[in-house]
């Protein structure tokens, strides 16, 4: 599968082409859903590409093709016939909400952290290693592991 990045600006239906392009590979093949990887910058965004992927399938599962535009682009993309695309919605559907931890819709950042977590033990982070976003949180604590280490760690 191919890398595919979407560069827009804000309102101009990147959610939409998004859930698009994920259900497009998906839909061809139910089971590929847990080897797609959704990636955005806000964690609401993601959550409103999550929902909205659950809310387009839950309506092809029910054979509501007519009732967005956007989902009969999507049939017309994909070329399958209604009762084909409802049963492959149905269990796409089905198997996401069975597996949800599978489901690979998330931010740049839990991304980027759960590769970190993966590999702790081969670059030597603590297990239970914390991710600190502000700056006035992290100095005070990087200054009194300085101050620590005087005396005690000969190229401090």
């Amino acid at each position: 599968m191919p890398l595919v990045v979407y560069k827009s600006s804000a309102g101009s239906g990147k959610t939409t082409t998004l859930v698009q392009a994920y259900l497009k590979i998906t839909l061809n093949n139910p089971s590929l859903f847990r080897h797609v990887l959704a990636v955005t910058f806000t964690n609401k965004a993601a959550n409103e590409m999550k929902e909205r992927v659950l809310d387009w399938l839950r309506i092809l599962s029910e054979g509501g093709f007519s009732k967005k535009e956007e989902l009969k682009d999507l049939q017309k993309q994909l070329g399958l016939a209604d009762d084909i695309l409802k049963k492959r919605a149905k269990k796409l559907f089905s198997l996401i909400i069975h597996n949800y931890d599978e489901f690979s819709i998330s931010t740049i950042d839990s991304f980027v952290h759960r590769i970190i977590k993966t590999f702790t033990t081969d670059i030597k982070l603590p297990q239970n290693f914390e991710v600190v976003i502000e700056e006035e949180e992290i100095i005070p604590e990087i200054i009194q592991d300085l101050y620590e280490k005087v005396g005690v760690d000969k190229d401090i």
